[in-house]
């Protein structure tokens, strides 16, 4: 079988959907508080986002199964410079979005 090694650009674009996905549920459950009739303090339907995103993105890569299976988990310098990139650009885009929109 033939393992082919998942890019970094791959794994940033999962993420960035994965925040987007979040972001976006967030503000569409908030909407529906008032609907469910549970308080704010005891339980709020935005918590739900990121297990709802989560179940999306599996749904969305669940055939990289090829890919998946050559995954080799080890920290480096690489590893760790693609995470910081990976939390950072999505961050980078929704401050430039929030300044575009409110100016």
């Amino acid at each position: 079988m033939k393992n082919n090694k998942i890019s970094g650009f791959q794994w940033a674009m999962t993420i960035f959907v994965f925040f987007v996905i979040t972001m976006a549920l967030s503000i569409m459950l908030r909407d529906f508080q008032s609907i469910i009739g549970v308080k704010h303090f005891i339980f709020e339907v935005t918590d739900l986002a990121p297990l709802i995103a989560a179940i999306i993105c599996i749904l969305v890569f669940k055939y990289k199964k090829v890919q998946l299976a050559g995954l080799k988990f080890s920290i480096s310098l690489k590893v760790i410079e693609r995470l910081l990139l990976a939390l950072i650009l999505p961050l980078i885009i929704l401050i430039i979005g929030m300044y575009s929109f409110n100016t």
